[in-house]
């Protein structure tokens, strides 16, 4: 179990692929509040299956997570790997996210983003975008493993486009960390995600060192249905101090920076 760090923290993962028990760990641990966005490793192949799952994360998850004892505060949105082929389909479960957003009961919209560059898959981030200016929530926009610096650009594009002004560019590497640091406002912040599909823990430190925008990034361990680490964001803080990070730094990089964007933390923060 890794050592208690004094000081809050956020992280950012598929809460409904985890268990009670790893809840209640990342309580112990210093994690009182979680941002969940839905990912389940399907495509969505009827508009019901998404109603269904939005209604589980804006009920069922956020009791079960007062059970554990942590506040978790859902976003809403049809992740790009879950995107249905069925244009149709994605109609009417687009529909469904606009009345799930309607509820006023999400932090932010999302995860949307590109993940293949599919017709699909920009038809629904566009209209993502368009729903987080729309309620004025932030979006949280994954970018892809493949063509991440060509998708990347695309997705800085369309952000501007749609004049949203908060976001998290997540799963941010070396390939495009520079794409998403041509845009300089502050509240456009980059996801360091630490897993082994995304970033080590030493790869994070060597981005911070290179990119060192210390009020824009967030850490998050992306945790799901994969082998990732839930723990990954608390193991990095210890390495962060072994390099020689401050503490105020550290701070800023797992929760000042979120609450920039997630404001509705705070507001909801009850436990």
């Amino acid at each position: 179990m890794p050592k208690i760090q004094f000081f809050n923290k956020v992280d950012i993962m598929h809460t409904v692929s985890r268990s009670f028990q790893d809840l209640q760990t990342l309580k112990h641990c210093g994690v009182i509040d979680i941002i969940s966005t839905m990912y389940l490793p399907i495509q969505v192949k009827q508009p019901g299956t998404a109603r269904d799952l939005f209604d589980w994360l804006l009920d069922a998850e956020i009791k079960r997570g007062a059970m554990a004892g942590v506040n978790i505060h859902p976003a809403l949105g049809i992740h790009p790997m879950m995107v249905p082929s069925d244009t149709k389909v994605l109609d009417g479960a687009l529909q469904y996210l606009e009345s799930a957003l309607k509820t006023k009961k999400a932090i932010a919209v999302g995860e949307t983003g590109l993940h293949h560059g599919t017709p699909e898959e920009f038809i629904s981030f566009k209209r993502h975008l368009e729903l987080a200016h729309q309620y004025n929530l932030p979006a949280i926009i994954h970018t892809p493993r493949e063509q991440k610096a060509e998708l990347t650009k695309v997705i800085m594009k369309e952000l501007r486009k749609h004049k949203v002004e908060r976001a998290l560019i997540d799963h941010a590497t070396k390939e495009n960390i520079a794409i998403i640091l041509q845009d300089p406002r502050r509240n456009v912040k980059i996801g360091v995600s630490i897993s082994k599909s995304n970033l080590s823990k030493k790869d994070a430190i060597l981005l911070y060192k290179n990119y060192s925008y210390e009020n824009r990034y967030i850490l998050n361990s992306n945790a799901g249905s994969g082998p990732g680490d839930m723990l990954s964001v608390i193991k990095s803080i210890e390495e962060f101090e072994k390099a020689g990070f401050r503490s105020r730094i550290l701070q800023k990089l797992c929760y000042d920076n979120a609450l920039d964007i997630f404001g509705g933390i705070l507001r909801e923060s009850s436990l």
